[in-house]
């Protein structure tokens, strides 16, 4: 089975069903699915631009406990992000 998706560009793309994980079992959200596969296929960059914000975030939290414990002080998730939250 497939799906097809059609393009602003006139393009027509489709999508084996069953080689997509999260497609594979299909139930009453449909439209749901649907709706994110139209989103991932419109913008390639979509789904690795979420793995790359997790690790920089990841990395930033490892950096920052780790000059605060130099210091001597006791890392506190709160404070990295009072710190993320005030930036404008």
């Amino acid at each position: 089975m497939a799906v097809f998706y059609f393009g602003l560009d006139g393009s027509v793309s489709s999508i084996d069903f069953f080689a997509t994980p999260f497609l594979a079992s299909m139930n009453q959200r449909d439209s749901d699915r649907s709706c994110l596969l139209k989103l991932y296929l419109r913008q390639p960059g979509y789904g690795t631009s979420y793995i790359t914000g997790k690790y920089l975030l990841e990395r930033t939290l490892a950096d920052y406990s780790k000059q605060v414990e130099e210091r001597g002080k006791d890392f506190q998730m709160k404070d990295i992000f009072d710190i993320l939250n005030a930036l404008d």
